[in-house]
């Protein structure tokens, strides 16, 4: 078969089809860390938002959680109390005064559980959200929460208002 001949790929086209896959692949990456990233916080201001609703929700109840304060005692108040940028404390107080009586239901380390980017931003450390027995904020009347992440700046808030809702912005 005179005139036909084989002929495959040139060492330009191959390195020019792998530059490209190359360049694709980085971009994949890249998008995946972000979307993770943005995953993450969204899920460690979730945490922050069920961890309030969670400590108005047993101020309302005036029940004892197991183990933390005597017998015969009910819940005036319960909050979270911002220890630093990086950890909070659920506590239920029995006196409703800030004296240092607080039982400590859970500490939380938001880096531990999230990533070592996150910290709380806003209100500064050391803060408390106390939520009263009819599910009112005791002090401050309205309170945002910042949450941030030190790897791209991001910042997710949650308000919580007088009337104890909690919501994000």
């Amino acid at each position: 078969m005179r005139g036909s001949k084989t002929r495959g790929f040139t060492l330009l086209e191959v390195m020019v089809v792998v530059a490209i896959v190359a360049i694709m692949g980085t971009i994949g990456i890249v998008s995946f860390t972000r979307m993770r990233q943005k995953g993450d916080m969204r899920d460690a201001s979730s945490a922050i938002l069920n961890d309030l609703r969670r400590a108005r929700s047993i101020a309302k109840s005036g029940a004892i959680p197991p183990g933390s304060l005597p017998p015969g005692q009910r819940t005036m108040q319960a909050g979270i109390r911002i220890q630093n940028p990086t950890t909070y404390t659920i506590f239920v107080d029995n006196d409703g005064l800030a004296n240092g009586t607080e039982a400590d239901l859970e500490v939380v380390n938001i880096q531990q559980a999230y990533g070592p980017n996150f910290q709380i931003v806003q209100p500064a450390a050391p803060a408390e959200i106390r939520f009263r027995r009819n599910g009112t904020l005791n002090l401050p009347a309205n309170v945002d929460v910042v949450l941030q992440d030190n790897y791209d700046g991001s910042q997710r808030t949650i308000t919580v208002t007088y009337g104890g809702s909690a919501t994000f912005m």
